[in-house]
């Protein structure tokens, strides 16, 4: 177990020679692990261009800001009560691993999967329940592995980054809410998953864009698919400029799911 005090700075730099070019940038090799339970609530400011894993449970409430470089979650890592703020330019990468559990993410830089051997990844988050906006992008290195993301808890999260033209795998919200409302929130995932008590709102209100979820064909050369699991997809028109969606293939799952368009008002609403 490790006890840190109440704001804790963590400087990594780059380990030289490491480096390994992908799609997204550089690639650097881990320079600091910390495998330790995290026991008492904290601040960890992570500074320095180099890689910091953090590979332990943590069950309290902490605050993870990642200034600069990168920050990869070890196989084991846990931090379902934590948030983590990925400044802009910065990375929180998944290097893989599955089924990895933080509490939030925030912050303008970028989540991706880098992982030399092509194998995929998932990042949880949402468990903390609160409500936050990323407005980063979100990137895979690879086509055979994909970044996965999926959304758990009560919160809202929403994503006003453009990631329409990055290589990725299945966005689910599992529960509380997912928002895309920005004038550049546009995602490209070849899979949109919403579950029983989820809810993935488009919200055109301010901003009339079309084709948040992709143009029916994502940067993978998949075609986009709806997949709903009990849960509903809403789509709110703009009062001035019709706004349109496109789907290749609608899969229902258990439970079925509802497809609510929004038009009163506006000029219309159309998900083809």
């Amino acid at each position: 177990n490790l006890w840190l005090p109440a704001a804790t700075t963590v400087s990594v730099d780059t380990v030289k020679d490491t480096l390994v070019s992908g799609i997204s940038g550089f690639n650097g090799q881990i320079g600091l692990g910390i495998a330790a339970n995290l026991v008492r609530p904290t601040t960890i400011n992570k500074t320095g261009s180099g890689v910091l894993q953090l590979g332990g449970v943590s069950y309290v409430q902490n605050t993870v800001n990642v200034n600069a470089g990168a920050l990869v979650l070890g196989g084991a890592a846990n931090y379902g009560l934590t948030q983590v703020n990925v400044g802009a330019g910065a990375i929180l990468d998944l290097r893989g691993q599955t089924m990895l559990q933080v509490g939030s993410v925030i912050g303008a830089g970028t989540i991706k999967n880098f992982h030399a051997a092509q194998t995929a990844a998932t990042l949880i988050t949402g468990a903390d329940n609160t409500d936050g906006t990323f407005s980063g992008t979100f990137v895979s290195d690879f086509q055979n592995a994909l970044l996965s993301v999926r959304k758990m808890g009560t919160g809202n999260w929403t994503l006003s980054g453009d990631s329409s033209g990055s290589l990725l795998g299945t966005l689910t919200v599992a529960n509380g809410t997912l928002t895309l409302a920005a004038a550049t929130a546009k995602e490209g995932f070849q899979t949109y998953n919403f579950q029983k008590g989820a809810t993935l709102l488009l919200d055109n209100t301010s901003n009339a864009v079309n084709f948040r979820l992709g143009s029916g064909t994502v940067a993978t050369g998949a075609t986009t698919t709806l997949q709903p699991q009990g849960g509903e997809l809403v789509i709110r028109g703009n009062g001035a400029t019709a706004v349109r969606e496109a789907v290749q293939t609608l899969t229902p799952g258990d439970g079925g799911g509802i497809i609510t368009l929004n038009a009163a008002g506006t000029p219309g609403v159309t998900l083809a």
